[in-house]
């Protein structure tokens, strides 16, 4: 648990770090208060972990479906991996 919430940590000050960065390069003041930016820096995360497990239960679900049906032609292959990749991204 310990190394989960050192790795939250460290994804939220990154995300906080990008938020600053974005603001200085397009020349914004934020005004926004301590929590607030820690709460939008935690989402951020949220976000990106939940994208991340969309990406690895889409590639996992494709190599399901293909040991299912493994008579598929090529094109049929080729159509469900686009499928995957797709949803992928």
């Amino acid at each position: 648990i310990l190394a989960l919430l050192i790795a939250l940590y460290g994804a939220s000050k990154m995300s906080t770090s990008m938020m600053t960065a974005m603001n200085i390069a397009w020349g914004v003041e934020d005004k926004r208060s301590f929590i607030k930016r820690t709460l939008i820096s935690l989402a951020i995360v949220g976000g990106m972990v939940l994208a991340i497990m969309a990406a690895i239960l889409s590639i996992s679900a494709m190599s399901l479906v293909e040991t299912l049906l493994p008579a598929l032609g090529g094109l049929a292959h080729f159509l469900l991996q686009l499928v995957s990749f797709a949803l992928a991204a």
